[in-house]
């Protein structure tokens, strides 16, 4: 069996590549996979969307949750030893779940919206004069997706920080 020093730096090395992993591609979704979508016609636009949407929700959350018990094994295994970086990794757990109510409360609305634009596509015959989705409204999908993106791209700021708190203490 390992010694509790390995298993340590085990658990160190999952919880920094996973919250580092989970950064990163949150903010490649902001600003190489949104970018291409404003050139689609506005039904394709918002079904392109749902679907990163939806493998993004298949795989950010078991990272999230993968990084923040990590980091917050790292934290209750240095409290024990009372070692004072316990509160780093505790600090970065918080960090990674961080994302949760984030995404609730200042992303939620634009992807209800995002959404109601996809489930219209997906109603629609469409041919390739479709140009905008649904009705007239005060947001274009392609304002939509600026929107969402920018958003998404601060949402990357917490397994990033997470990261970075979680280097510091390693290296502590």
């Amino acid at each position: 069996m390992p010694s509790e020093a390995a298993q340590i730096r085990v658990f160190q090395a999952v919880g920094l590549a996973s919250s580092a992993f989970l950064g990163g591609a949150v903010l490649a979704i902001s600003y190489a996979a949104i970018p291409p979508l404003y050139s689609a016609p506005s039904p394709l636009s918002a079904k392109q969307w749902k679907v990163l949407y939806r493998k993004g929700l298949a795989v950010a959350p078991p990272f999230a949750a993968l990084t923040s018990m990590t980091f917050g094994y790292l934290s209750y295994t240095f409290k024990q030893a009372g070692r004072p970086d316990a509160d780093l990794y505790g600090l970065a757990a918080a960090l990674v779940v961080g994302i949760v109510p984030y995404t609730l409360i200042f992303m939620r609305g634009t992807n209800n919206k995002l959404m109601a634009r996809a489930a219209e596509a997906d109603m629609l015959d469409v041919t390739k004069d479709v140009t905008q989705v649904g009705l007239p409204e005060e947001e274009s999908t392609n304002e939509l997706l600026d929107k969402w993106a920018f958003l998404n791209a601060i949402r990357c700021v917490f397994p990033l920080m997470a990261t970075a708190l979680g280097m510091w203490a390693t290296l502590a």
